[in-house]
């Protein structure tokens, strides 16, 4: 049996507004269990988060499992690949829990990476602290390059 593999961010949904061919067909494709995996370079959420807010948007039966961000795999990757264990992060839940779940302790005194996700909420105090880590040794992580974001239309 083939597994669909999907993108999140503009291609299932933008924002909170779901697109309407993506709900028909994930939600057949779960209907018939077809398995399904969805793929993001979103790491704001967890993925138990991502069932959450697609499940706002008229999908169902979705499973945290079927879900993979970016800051997973950044975590995954580093963790296998580097030396060191201290990470301080801007992002949001999704970032934290991928770096909770590969053994990092989070931290803002020396961490050895400095991981950088999405987060609506951070400031330009957050930014300056990461750049001190930066300028005292830490290595830089960043878990996508987008310059913009999906929105409604």
């Amino acid at each position: 049996m083939k597994t669909l593999v999907f993108d999140l961010d503009g291609t299932l949904y933008r924002g909170t507004e779901p697109i309407e061919s993506g709900v028909r067909l994930v939600n057949e494709a779960m209907k018939k269990k077809i398995p399904v995996l969805f793929l993001t370079n979103n790491s704001m959420r967890t993925p138990e988060e991502n069932v959450a807010h697609m499940e706002k948007m008229g999908y169902h039966n979705l499973l945290p499992e079927q879900f993979y961000n970016s800051a997973m795999a950044a975590a995954e990757y580093v963790a296998a690949h580097e030396e060191g264990t201290k990470a301080f992060y801007i992002g949001q839940n999704g970032m934290k829990q991928a770096l909770l779940d590969n053994g990092f302790t989070i931290t803002d005194e020396k961490p050895d990476f400095v991981f950088v996700g999405l987060d609506k909420n951070a400031d330009y105090a957050a930014y300056s602290k990461a750049l001190d880590m930066l300028l005292n040794g830490a290595k830089l992580i960043g878990t996508n390059k987008d310059r913009i974001l999906a929105k409604p239309g």
